[in-house]
């Protein structure tokens, strides 16, 4: 059993949605600790505006010390909603598909609530409906796991406790990764091959990489993006 594990990504890139469809169990590490300043994936996104990339940002609430991801609310009554929605149709009113997924736009933020984790959970899902891709069940909690351990021996055993033997890693994760480790614990190291390719983009010839699945969804459609992220695991 393939096991990835993952943030909880807003409106992610298309290499989250593939890692996602390519694993049996996809782990959303819920209890790490959210980036104390500035912002990070967890609320933030980029898609491409006018021909060039321009971030969403959910604003949320800080406390002093660690705060996890799963405990991060929103500010009530933040009108960054409105705010998002206007600036995606407004990047891609012209887009070739913007008639078609318009309304998607907008019900994204019909239930944003004041929970991250909720939000960015809702959105995933809205996103995997919108392709035919629902699959809820591969969706587990690292919080409901309960694994008091950090670095490579805790994605081993979050790998074990929902049935894993192998563990599915992007490219990034090289620098940081014990495979020894890994080998010790038999537990298969699977590298994630995926590499975007490059598309129609508004406004610009040079290709952008690492927008948010909005931008192929707007320029591509369903059945191109689906394409794009390769076939799905069953």
């Amino acid at each position: 059993m393939l096991v990835a594990i993952h943030q909880p990504t807003f409106l992610p890139w298309l290499g989250f949605l593939h890692k996602l469809i390519q694993s049996d169990v996809f782990v959303v590490l819920d209890d790490v600790q959210i980036q104390k300043t500035g912002s990070s994936w967890v609320n933030r996104t980029q898609i491409l505006a006018a021909g060039k990339p321009r971030w969403l940002t959910i604003p949320i609430n800080r406390v002093n010390g660690v705060q996890q991801i799963r405990l991060t609310s929103i500010p009530e009554g933040a009108d960054w909603c409105k705010r998002h929605r206007n600036l995606l149709h407004e990047a891609y009113r012209q887009a070739p598909y913007y008639k078609a997924l318009s309304d998607f736009l907008d019900e994204l933020y019909e239930n944003a609530g004041n929970s991250l984790l909720e939000f960015n959970l809702s959105a995933i899902r809205a996103i995997l409906d919108l392709l035919g891709l629902s699959d809820a069940r591969k969706l587990v909690m690292a919080s409901s796991l309960a694994v008091d351990l950090q670095g490579t021996n805790r994605l081993i055993e979050l790998v074990k406790r929902v049935g894993g033997d192998s563990y599915l890693c992007g490219s990034g994760s090289a620098g940081y990764l014990e495979p020894r480790v890994f080998e010790e614990e038999s537990v298969k190291l699977v590298w994630q091959k995926f590499a975007e390719v490059n598309r129609n983009q508004l406004g610009t010839s040079t290709f952008i990489n690492g927008l948010s699945i909005i931008d192929s969804l707007m320029m591509t459609g369903l059945d191109q993006t689906l394409n794009y992220l390769g076939p799905v695991k069953t």
